[in-house]
């Protein structure tokens, strides 16, 4: 049986100052611990709140992120996949119902052949003298990777469409209560970025004639990353300036932070929430035409989310 190693004084203290030389497992365990308890929020869905506490948070992270490759001599940034991932389940807990939703991350469910289906997001209903129903699911992604459409491909969304029909079969939920969450419409191609946000305008586009499986895709901002905010006098790898972002980086007040968020939404989280409160729950024919699926960025279905107040009131 092997018995535990007695640390003299000395090699104590050398442990315990090689402990304390790092704080990262302390404030890592912070943050988690930040995102265990959802508290109610109430919210006004034409104030946009929680998509600028969304991205206020996102694009933080990512500064830090910023700041640490420059002062830590890290040439490539960490990924922020799953951190984006509950930060937007943080927010689906804030803002629906407790008594009505439970809000589920990569549960664990049966797909066809034998195939097991992990949705980023599930969300289930609470019926009456039932338990909780598989009512929506959400595929949230920083990045598509391997299912990146590119210019020319026959079949180019087919992957996504693919994935949304899998996790509808899945899930026994309607194939118009399934959805892709974007950070961002970018890195994927100009066509696709065009579908969703003007960029010469700075806004985001009338979706309502956007084609299946486009029409089942929320891009939520436009560039939540500070390091590709334009800035005078900065340079990266296609501007020219006179300070170099990769060794130097600026200082942003929480303030701006928020003037950013203002400006950079293209999906309102609230719209998605509206989307998710008002789906029907009843699992339909998933193999409708493309044309009946369900597109709840309408310009009449804006207006009624504008209308409408917060969830968890």
């Amino acid at each position: 049986m092997h018995n535990p190693v007695k640390l003299n004084t000395m090699t104590s203290e050398l442990l315990n100052s090689a402990m304390g030389a790092c704080g990262a497992a302390k404030h890592y365990h912070a943050m988690f611990q930040s995102l265990k308890e959802a508290q109610p929020l109430k919210f006004a869905a034409e104030d946009r709140v929680l998509s600028k506490a969304l991205f206020f948070h996102l694009a933080k992270m990512k500064y830090a992120g910023w700041q640490h490759r420059v002062d830590f001599q890290r040439a490539r940034k960490h990924s922020m996949a799953d951190l984006f991932q509950d930060l937007v389940a943080f927010y689906l807990r804030c803002a629906l119902p407790t008594e009505t939703f439970n809000v589920l991350l990569e549960p664990r469910l049966p797909g066809e052949d034998g195939k097991t289906i992990h949705p980023d997001i599930l969300i289930q209903r609470k019926e009456v003298k039932r338990k909780a129903v598989n009512h929506f699911a959400i595929e949230v992604k920083t990045t598509i990777g391997y299912a990146r459409p590119r210019n020319g491909e026959e079949g180019k969304y087919e992957r996504l469409e693919t994935r949304l029909r899998e996790v509808s079969e899945a899930a026994n939920v309607p194939l118009e209560n399934v959805i892709y969450i974007f950070e961002e419409p970018t890195n994927v191609t100009r066509e696709f970025c065009d579908f969703f946000w003007d960029q010469k305008e700075r806004q985001a586009k009338d979706r309502s004639r956007l084609p299946f499986p486009l029409s089942q895709i929320f891009p939520l901002f436009w560039k939540t990353d500070p390091y590709y905010w334009e800035r005078t006098g900065i340079k990266n790898s296609t501007k020219g300036g006179s300070k170099d972002r990769r060794s130097w980086y600026p200082e942003i007040s929480d303030e701006e932070f928020l003037e950013q968020a203002a400006q950079r939404i293209v999906t309102p989280l609230e719209d998605i929430l509206t989307r998710i409160a008002n789906a029907k729950s009843s699992r339909t024919d998933v193999a409708k035409k493309r044309s009946d699926v369900v597109d709840g960025g309408s310009k009449s279905g804006v207006r009624k989310n504008r209308r409408e107040s917060g969830l968890a009131q």
